[in-house]
């Protein structure tokens, strides 16, 4: 599941580098993960469903016909067209084994994330939903992406989160960055203490969850995407705090992905640009 707050096109990508489409809506994905449709919406988007399959045939139909008049370069492009099609038709198949399962009841409401007066509120009701999620099991791995804020309605700070962010080491601003993070981590925070207080009966949500944070720069004010900061919660794996690397000779962050990977005990040596396993989290 993807979901996205920030301002950019997408935070996932499949194999092939083709965006992961994403929700930005919390009352939709509410409503699709815990609400049952009555059996005249199911109809109708089963209806969708089906028409959805036909475009993706006429499509099909179609590259098939193109693939004899291109040539090489242009098949590859064809092929890119292909798993995305490819991948559609696994989506509109789970899309419909969804739209008829009874979903799990909660103790939430759609209204309950509506509204909110600022974006720490709504980072607020995204963590509670990304919980609800999890602990239902109604999907097992979320991404979500946050995006760069604004001030509006939140006491102590006084410019946007880029301009702060972007600070040329001007005090104030950095000041001010903090304060952003300092409500940023105030949630996520939060966030972790549900996991943690939510018992599966082998364990915490927490214990039984991978909770990754990190940025795309590691120096806002520099665009530079180098020491990023990271932070894993979780997991099972056994914390060792703060861990410092050498900032000229630091590891890929592919490293980190790859030990994650392994903790699924998915048998695999290598991910992206890793060049080891991070064995510092125990």
């Amino acid at each position: 599941m993807t979901l996205n707050t920030a301002n950019c096109a997408s935070i996932s990508w499949n194999r092939k580098g083709v965006p992961v489409p994403f929700m930005r809506s919390r009352t939709q994905l509410f409503k699709r993960l815990f609400v049952d449709g009555s059996p005249e919406q199911i109809s109708r988007e089963m209806d969708r469903l089906k028409h959805g399959h036909s475009i993706l045939d006429d499509m099909r139909g179609q590259l098939k016909l193109l693939r004899l008049d291109v040539g090489a370069g242009d098949r590859s492009r064809l092929d890119l067209l292909t798993t995305s099609i490819r991948e559609a038709e696994r989506m509109l198949q789970q899309d419909e084994a969804w739209v008829a399962k009874p979903k799990p009841e909660v103790d939430a409401q759609e209204k309950d994330f509506a509204r909110h007066n600022n974006w720490v509120e709504s980072q607020e009701k995204w963590y509670r939903l990304i919980q609800l999620a999890l602990q239902t099991d109604s999907t097992r791995v979320i991404t979500y992406g946050l995006g760069e804020q604004n001030n509006n309605g939140v006491p102590g700070l006084e410019i946007g989160h880029h301009d702060a962010s972007h600070h040329g080491k001007n005090p104030e601003k950095i000041e001010q960055f903090a304060r952003y993070e300092e409500k940023e981590y105030e949630k996520f925070s939060k966030f972790l203490s549900q996991l943690a207080e939510t018992d599966e009966g082998n364990g915490s949500l927490l214990e039984n969850t991978q909770v990754l944070l990190t940025s795309n720069l590691g120096d806002a004010s520099a665009h530079a995407s180098s020491n990023l900061p990271t932070f894993l919660a979780g997991g099972g794996f056994q914390h060792k705090g703060h861990l410092a690397f050498d900032g000229e000779k630091n590891y890929p962050l592919s490293n980190l992905f790859l030990r994650m990977i392994q903790r699924f005990d998915i048998n695999i040596d290598r991910f992206g640009t890793s060049t080891s396993v991070l064995s510092e989290l125990g």
